[in-house]
């Protein structure tokens, strides 16, 4: 899995996004808002770390069963696909 690198994460008043943005312009219609959980994995994703590493350091660092952890991870991985944000 490879992350986009058109996409940047920015900060607006306490929210973090991610955005579309190449050497030409900013699309903010391409974005996707980040809870504390996709901030997360996504800072993993961007260590290059593998769905099972991604996995255990969220059963590490959340009070969360690994049935709901694994199901909101593979959502979230999911729906960056969708959106070009990760590549496979």
């Amino acid at each position: 899995m490879k992350l986009n690198q058109n996409f940047v994460l920015k900060e607006y008043d306490g929210e973090r996004v991610l955005i579309y943005q190449d050497e030409k312009s900013v699309d903010f219609s391409k974005f996707i808002a980040l809870n504390s959980l996709g901030y997360f994995i996504y800072n993993l994703l961007k260590e290059n770390k593998s769905e099972e590493e991604i996995l255990s350091s969220i059963l590490d660092n959340y009070q969360i069963d690994q049935e709901t952890a694994s199901k909101d991870l593979q959502e979230f991985l999911k729906k960056l696909k969708k959106e070009k944000i990760l590549i496979e």
